[in-house]
């Protein structure tokens, strides 16, 4: 009777094992067909940025100048680029962070 235990066991296991191989493979395969249904809807590119034509003609589409004021083409370009657009330092200043950080830390 404990002989059988063993066998089994293993049994189980292996039939636990491709069960949980069929599960991953037809999801695997779901997200395949979701993903090429979605690459086929945006064209062949891949993604929507691999489209976006940031031309004179589409920034003129995105921006709206509501005021009698002529935007110049810099000044278009960066309201183009949205609210999330900063501008980088040139050089970061890591020795006025660090002492600032001591400064506080020191308090």
């Amino acid at each position: 009777m404990w002989k059988l235990v063993g066998p089994l066991a293993s049994v189980r296991r292996l039939v636990l094992f491709f069960s949980n191989v069929y599960r991953f493979l037809l999801y695997r395969g779901n997200q395949k067909k979701k993903f090429d249904r979605r690459t086929s809807k945006l064209g062949q590119g891949g993604g929507p940025k691999d489209h976006i034509d940031l031309s004179g003609e589409q920034l003129k589409k995105w921006v709206v100048n509501i005021f009698k004021y002529k935007l110049s083409e810099p000044e278009t370009s960066v309201l183009a680029k949205g609210l999330n657009f900063a501008v980088a330092l040139a050089v970061i200043p890591t020795e006025e962070y660090v002492l600032s950080t001591e400064k506080a830390c020191s308090i």
